[in-house]
This record gives structure tokens, C-alpha cells and sequence, in this order.
């Protein structure tokens, strides 16, 4: 009887043996395998979804128009001119925008007067003339050249030092991106040619 009960121990000791062996061995261990795809997968998600905001990151032009407090006149003028939806839609546009400090500066009463119906097609005129019907940046504008405005007439680009003029107004922010052009904001109101005071 002592011999069958040893027999039997024997066996139970073998079995146990064999299945913690089964248990711990590398090859039936596939975690690794499984996590690997998953995980390349996850990171290739990620970065398209990154590239993705950072494309959507501008709004159109008047949209980051409305995010620059010190644009907020010529906010007024184009929405009086009713240039918004132009500027808001499909098209590529370069704005030279004129501070407010530039709209303060002009003849006493001459943004009122522009903004008075009666006078809208000459502030259409002028907006244009600080509107360019592609997108033209910073890097682009070369030194004593002309720019056709959506306007018609020509605007002179000049460098002097380290300043970039648009006539004789100075971009002091250039390349203010949206999803359908670019805002450099200027120094100074410019008038059309035809405009222009003696």
C-alpha cells in the first residue's frame, strides 16, 4: 500500500511539473505579438489627427479679422462695404489692413464719411485697393515691385532696412494666416491712385 500511495504522489508531482512548464513557456506567450499592431495603429491615428487641427486651426479672413482687436475699424469699413462674404468665402485673398491707429489717423470725419451709404462705392474702391485676389506673403514681396490690386490700380512694394512698405504704409504684422489668404496688417490707410490728394 505504500508503494501504490508513493506511485501516486509521483504522479500528481510529474503533472504539476509538466503544467507550470506549459504555463511559463515563451513560445505559447502571443501578448506581444497581439499589442504591437495596436499600438502602430494608435500612433498613426494621433498624427493624422494632429496634422488635421493644425490645417484647421485659421478660419477665414474675416474670421481672424475679428480675433485682432486692433482691426476692429476696419472690421466696420468692410462690413459697410459689404465685403464679408467675399472675404469669407471659397476665393484667396492678401488684405492689407489698416490699423485702427490708421483709420484715426485720416482727415477729421473721413471714416464717417466712408461709411455713409451714399459714399459706399468709394469705400469699396478703397477697401480693394488694399485687397490682392491671391495670396501673397511676406517672403513673396520683393523689393521696388508692383502689386495689381483687386482695385486695379498698382500698389508699390519697397523695402527700407528692415521695414517692408506697401506704398508708405509699413506691414508691422505680416502673415496673419487664414483658410482662404493672408492678413499683413499695415501702418497706415492708403488711398487709390485716382484718391490721392494734391
Amino acid at each position: 500500500m505504500e508503494k501504490s500511495l508513493l506511485k501516486y504522489m509521483a504522479l500528481l508531482v510529474t503533472a504539476g511539473l509538466t503544467f507550470f512548464s506549459c504555463a511559463t513557456n515563451p513560445d505559447t506567450d502571443t501578448t506581444t505579438d497581439n499589442s504591437e499592431p495596436i499600438a502602430e495603429d494608435q500612433v498613426m491615428e494621433t498624427g493624422d489627427s494632429t496634422t488635421t487641427a493644425d490645417t484647421q486651426t485659421a478660419g477665414n479672413l474675416i474670421a481672424v479679422i475679428k480675433t485682432q482687436p486692433n482691426l476692429s475699424r476696419f472690421l466696420r469699413t468692410i462690413e459697410a462695404a459689404n465685403l464679408t462674404t467675399m472675404l469669407q468665402g471659397p476665393g484667396t485673398y492678401t488684405i492689407f489692413a489698416p490699423t485702427n491707429d490708421a483709420f484715426a489717423a485720416l482727415p477729421a470725419g473721413k471714416l464717417e464719411s466712408l461709411l455713409m451709404p451714399e459714399n459706399k462705392t468709394e469705400l469699396v474702391k478703397l477697401l480693394q485697393y488694399h485687397i490682392v485676389p491671391s495670396v501673397v506673403m511676406s517672403s513673396d514681396l520683393k523689393s521696388v515691385q508692383h502689386i495689381k490690386t483687386a482695385q486695379g490700380g498698382h500698389a508699390k512694394i519697397t523695402t527700407e532696412s528692415d521695414k517692408l512698405l506697401i506704398d508708405d504704409a509699413q506691414i508691422v504684422t505680416p502673415d496673419l494666416a487664414a483658410a482662404n489668404g493672408v492678413i499683413h496688417v499695415v501702418d497706415k490707410v492708403r488711398m487709390p491712385p485716382a484718391n490721392k490728394e494734391n
